[in-house]
């Protein structure tokens, strides 16, 4: 920027040279003699001045790409060739300490995560609770009985709650079940409530449906068999397609995370009967009696014939496929694949795949940290305590950390982001903010903080950011 304004103050000094010396030049007109026609140099010089101003411009700014082009190859590399520039005294950063009480409750809260963790975890996750307790002693510096303490204070609080976020994003290569060659797609959902793992094989093997006759209900003697789900929601009905786009979400609070499953039917809706508004009433249901009749009354209003007494339950020519999903086998991170519809029995054809993204958060923690601070302010100061400590136990210069952590470190932040819902942008700004700080104190490379900011970009919605602000402003307004 200061090379463009000494270009640009010489050339505004030249032109000013240039006019000052044609006025010196050429003499005065007197009222008597008419002025004369002369050519001026004087814009053919400033063209031409210009010309070499802009070609001047340009060499800077090629310059200054293949200089961005270089500490980008840089960052792929993960190193920083040269140690940064040191910083004036003036400059210095001091952080503020965090006090012990404080770092004993952020224990408290690491310990919580690790106790209450779920999902599959990927390779590179540690899975034993021996290993990420040793690596959390270190990082805090925390000994063995105080360790013991809390790990007893945190085995006798509540276990945490979780529930399922759901979004049934869209289907591909239905079966057409009507006339016309299409179908009329939506979709059915809900928890089927614990199992032991026999029940769960057995569950697994009999394809349960929510759509199955009266009957059939009344003729299962668990009680849990009878009344299998906890709650029952469906998506909007998509006319004449085999592809349905739904993007709907739902939310489902659960009881067993390690044992409970995700059902979801896809059902041709036939007739106008409101599918939707009687799969609602099941939700506001108490008691077998009146379960059975709803079940009855949503039978009724996806067979073509109108009845849901004669036949068999698998010769309906309405049912699309079903999916099963044991909460206990979601990763960590979550689903967001496609899923390949199943038949409910040998004798039902379906075919096609069902989008779905799935994750599981907890909704209830009972630890000290949790009801007084907000799970972005605990999670800043979970990944601070861990740069700090990973920063410092680096065995290179530490200019040049790029600012990995290792496995324990990775596991516990992982599950503690995911238990406590944070979004990939909330996670992206955090590490951001983290790492910006920690480099006013310890020179981190470069490349690191540049890429945490495209991660921000990357992750960058304007919608879900400003559905973010339209929350925070209205609660803001409420404790006002």
């Amino acid at each position: 920027m200061t090379t463009l304004l000494d270009l640009k103050s010489s050339v505004l000094r030249q032109v000013q040279r240039s006019q000052s010396l044609r006025g010196r030049r050429e003499p005065t007109p007197t009222p008597s003699s008419p002025l004369t026609h002369c050519p001026d140099p004087l814009p053919r010089r400033i063209s031409e001045e210009s010309v070499e101003f802009f070609e001047r411009v340009n060499a800077i700014l090629q310059k200054q790409e293949n200089m961005l082009r270089a500490a980008q190859a840089e960052g792929q590399k993960g190193a920083c060739t040269v140690p940064p520039p040191q910083e004036h005294v003036d400059q210095a950063f001091i952080p503020d300490r965090i006090r012990r009480t404080e770092l004993d409750l952020l224990y408290e809260e690491a310990v919580y995560t690790v106790v209450n963790r779920v999902g599959v975890p990927s390779p590179e996750h540690v899975i034993t609770d021996e290993e990420l307790f040793a690596y959390l002693m270190k990082v805090f510096d925390m000994g063995e009985e105080e360790h013991d303490i809390i790990l007893q204070k945190v085995q006798e609080a509540k276990r945490a709650t979780f529930s399922l976020r759901v979004s049934v994003v869209k289907a591909k290569s239905l079966m057409a079940k009507d006339a016309n060659g299409y179908s009329d797609p939506y979709c059915m959902l809900g928890i089927l409530l614990g199992q032991s793992p026999r029940e769960t094989e057995e569950k697994k093997e009999r394809k349960f449906s929510f759509r199955k006759k009266k009957d059939k209900l009344e003729k299962r003697s668990s009680t849990k068999e009878v009344l299998p789900t906890a709650c029952i929601q469906v998506t909007e009905v998509k006319a004449e397609t085999l592809n349905p786009v739904w993007d709907e979400h739902f939310l489902f609070e659960i009881d067993d995370v390690h044992n409970d499953l995700l059902h979801l039917d896809i059902w041709d809706h036939d007739d106008d009967v409101s599918v939707a508004e009687a799969c609602k009433k099941l939700n506001e249901v108490s008691g077998l009696r009146g379960m059975g009749r709803y079940f009855k009354q949503i039978a009724k209003s996806v067979r073509s014939n109108g009845s849901a007494s004669s036949g068999s339950e698998d010769n309906a020519d309405d049912f699309l496929g079903c999916i099963n999903i044991p909460l206990n086998e979601i990763p960590i991170v979550g689903y967001d694949t496609w899923f390949k519809l199943e038949p409910r029995s040998s004798t039902s054809k379906v075919q096609g795949e069902c989008h779905l993204i799935l994750k599981l958060f907890t909704i209830q923690r009972d630890t000290a940290l949790s009801k007084k601070d907000s799970n972005v302010s605990i999670h800043k100061k979970l990944l601070s305590q861990i740069v700090e400590y990973e920063h410092a136990h680096v065995k290179r210069e530490p200019y040049n950390w790029n600012g990995h952590v290792c496995p324990p470190a990775w596991t516990v932040l992982t599950h503690h982001a995911v238990q406590t819902d944070l979004s990939p942008l909330q996670q992206a700004i955090i590490r951001w903010q983290c790492y910006s700080s920690h480099h006013r104190t310890q020179r981190v490379c470069y490349s690191l903080l540049l890429r945490l900011l495209r991660t921000i970009d990357a992750e960058w919605d304007p919608v879900a950011v400003r559905g973010d602000l339209v929350g925070v402003h209205s609660q803001s307004r409420g404790e006002n």
